[in-house]
C-alpha cells in the first residue's frame, strides 16, 4: 500500500523538488501560476493532482515534460541530453585586498562561469 501511495504522490515530489532547485518559496510558484499556495501544498502533499492546464504551466514554468512529471519517464526535458547550460560570468582577480574588500587590481586576469541556478540573488 506504501509503495502504491508512493507511487501516487510522484508528481507532488517532483514538483516540490523542481521547486526547491530554484529556491522557490510555495507562495512564490503559487504566484507564477495564478493559484494559492495552499494548493500548490496539497499538490505536493499529494492531497490533490493538478489539472491539465496547470501541469502545462508547471512544465513550462520549470522546462520539463510532462511526462517526467507524471513518472512515466526518466527523461525529465526533451532537451535535456543535449542541454548547455547558461553560465554567468565571474571574474577571476590577480590580487584583492584582504582587509579593505578593495580591488587591488581593477581589470579582471580572466573569467569563469557558474550555471544561472547556482548564483542565486542573496536575500540579504
Amino acid at each position: 500500500m506504501e509503495n502504491r501511495q508512493q507511487k501516487d504522490n510522484i508528481v507532488g515530489e517532483r514538483i516540490q523538488s523542481l521547486r526547491k532547485e530554484r529556491g522557490m518559496s510555495l507562495d512564490a510558484l503559487g504566484k507564477e501560476l495564478g493559484v494559492s499556495k495552499a494548493y500548490i501544498s496539497y499538490i505536493e502533499r499529494g492531497e490533490r493532482q493538478p489539472g491539465r492546464n496547470i501541469l502545462v504551466r508547471l512544465a513550462d514554468f520549470f522546462n520539463t515534460d510532462i511526462d517526467w512529471m507524471m513518472g512515466r519517464s526518466e527523461i525529465r526535458s526533451s532537451s535535456e541530453e543535449f542541454a548547455i547550460p547558461r553560465l554567468q560570468p565571474i571574474p577571476v582577480y590577480s590580487c584583492i585586498s584582504c582587509g579593505t574588500g578593495l580591488w587591488v587590481d581593477e581589470q579582471p586576469e580572466a573569467y569563469t562561469g557558474a550555471p544561472d541556478w547556482m548564483l542565486r540573488p542573496s536575500k540579504d
